[in-house]
Order: structure tokens, then sequence, then C-alpha cells
């Protein structure tokens, strides 16, 4: 009887371990598709603009999601300007949104702005933001009292324009 339970109980083990490397697998799998179609998208974002209009390289890219979502692209034109574009996702007709980025507070001098003025706070991400066709630059960190907080700085100046503080719920 002892011999019985004992093969019933591996058989049980293979099997949860089977099924737990299987999910394992799923999830990786799932992950990679849905970061190729993130990718893909800013992909294709990048060649529309080069192929449309007057830009010639493309510095960087990357996403803000506000009330209405966009692809922030760093941008060079035919006259070697950098431009900040922000290039909007839904909708046929895409209106571009461009600001001059000699006229805009380099994110480096707001951070390290920021720093000075918070010590003790751990930042997550800093990106250009754009909020009601006003440009922003949207820094999120942990500060001091472990509340995740989202501070928009004007983008030309870097005065503090909103905060919204969420505290910690779970500990």
């Amino acid at each position: 009887m002892t011999n019985t339970k004992r093969k019933w109980f591996i058989y049980s083990l293979v099997g949860i371990g089977i099924i737990l490397i299987s999910l394992l697998a799923y999830c990786i799998y799932l992950y990679q598709v849905i970061n190729d179609s993130r990718t893909s998208e800013m992909d294709t974002t990048k060649t529309q603009l080069l192929e449309q209009t007057s830009y010639v390289d493309i510095h960087s890219i990357e996403s803000f999601h506000g009330t209405n979502s966009y692809h922030v692209l760093e941008a060079m034109n035919e006259a070697g300007e950098d431009k900040l574009v922000f290039y909007p996702l839904e909708g046929e007709q895409r209106q571009l949104t461009v600001f001059d980025m000699e006229d805009m507070l380099s994110k480096n001098t707001l951070i390290e702005t920021w720093q000075s003025s918070c010590g003790f706070c751990k930042l997550v991400n800093v990106t250009p933001a754009l909020v009601e066709g006003e440009a922003y630059w949207e820094i999120t960190y942990h500060d001091n009292e472990n509340n995740y907080v989202m501070n928009y700085h004007s983008i030309t100046d870097g005065s503090l324009q909103e905060q919204f503080k969420y505290p910690k719920m779970f500990y």
C-alpha cells in the first residue's frame, strides 16, 4: 500500500512540475508578444515621421499616456534644429505638436534641481508630457514617506505646475 501512495505522490509532483513549467513558458511568450507589439508601434511612428516630414534624424522615442496618448520624439529637422515632437496615437488626422528644444529646460538640469530639493527621494522616471496643449516635464518618484509622486514642471523654466501624491496602500 505504501508503494502505491509513493507512486501517486511522485506522479502528482511530476504533473504539478509540468504545469508550472508550462505556465512559466506561456508567461515568457506573452511578455515577448506584448513587448514586440509596443516597440513595433514606435518603429512605425519613427518611419512615418521621417518619410512624411522634414525631420532627418530621431534621437529618441518614448511614450506618454495622459488624457491622450503620444509618442514623444527628440528629432532634428533639415535646418539642424532639435525639436521635441508629440505624435498622437489616436485619430485619423494626427496633428503634431512641436517644441523647440533650445527654448526648453534640459532634462539633466531639471533632474539636478529636483535632486537638490528632494535629497532622500528615489527617482522613477522623467518624461516630456503634453496636457491640454501645454508641455511639461513629468517627474515620477518615491518621496521620503514612500508616497508615489508625480510632479509636472514647466518645460521652459522648470517651475512646479502640479503635483499628485499617492500613498502606499500595502506594506
